[in-house]
């Protein structure tokens, strides 16, 4: 019987990822010392997609110096069915004490 709902539930996320897709965040955030940027993330696909997934991302967390230029740089990379890495990153003289991205993978056609 176990085996039967096991396979069933991982019938149910193979057809939600071809429909729906996958999201996450990933998160520096450290106080007192700010992190050691860049800082990545290797994100696992499960299931992986079939073809290599649309991945669409964007910053929806800063923790700044008040008095600071604010510099944020998120990339994607390494883009496989499998998985992909997130960096964030800033870039001179900015006091960034945290970081946050919001991501999106999406089946493509």
């Amino acid at each position: 019987m176990c085996a039967f709902f096991c396979t069933l539930q991982i019938l149910v996320a193979k057809i939600e990822i071809l429909f729906v897709g996958l999201s996450g965040k990933v998160r520096a955030h450290e106080y007192p010392e700010a992190p050691k940027w860049p800082v990545s993330k290797n994100i696992a696909f499960t299931p992986p997609f079939k073809k290599t997934p649309s991945i669409t991302y964007g910053v929806s967390f800063l923790d700044s110096e008040y008095d600071d230029n604010v510099r944020a740089v998120v990339t994607s990379h390494d883009i496989t069915p499998n998985g992909f890495t997130l960096t964030l990153n800033t870039y001179a003289n900015t006091s960034q004490w945290g970081m946050e991205a919001s991501w999106m993978a999406c089946p493509t056609r």
